[in-house]
């Protein structure tokens, strides 16, 4: 799967990946896996440590609501862990990406 900034994302624990929990869930369920994180990429890079691997970055929910769980930084997701998953409207992703100035590669629209 292709990750670009501003996609809403879950990361899902390899844990879960391994027993097949997470995609036979019904949407209601996944929305409240105790292990699973939702959340949005804000840049993709190469790995300085394993060339050919890339980093997908993102940011996370907070439990209790609408607000991130850090505003200090993303973190670095191994892409295996990451599914696509529309935890929100789109509008809210990108009025904190402007709240929070945050640097998010460029999409090909803005090129």
């Amino acid at each position: 799967m292709k990750f670009e900034p501003r996609m809403q994302i879950a990361y899902v624990p390899t844990h879960v990946m391994e027993i097949g929990e997470f995609p036979s869930m019904d949407s209601a369920a996944r929305a409240n896996a105790d292990d699973v994180e939702f959340g949005f990429v804000t840049s993709v890079r190469d790995s300085l440590v394993e060339p050919g691997t890339r980093i997908v970055f993102c940011r996370f929910w907070a439990r209790n609501g609408f607000r991130l769980r850090t505003t200090a930084n993303s973190e670095g997701c191994d892409p295996t862990n990451l599914v696509a998953f529309k935890y929100t409207e789109d509008k809210v992703v990108n009025a904190l990406i402007a709240e929070y100035e945050m640097i998010v590669d460029p999409t090909e629209e803005e090129l």
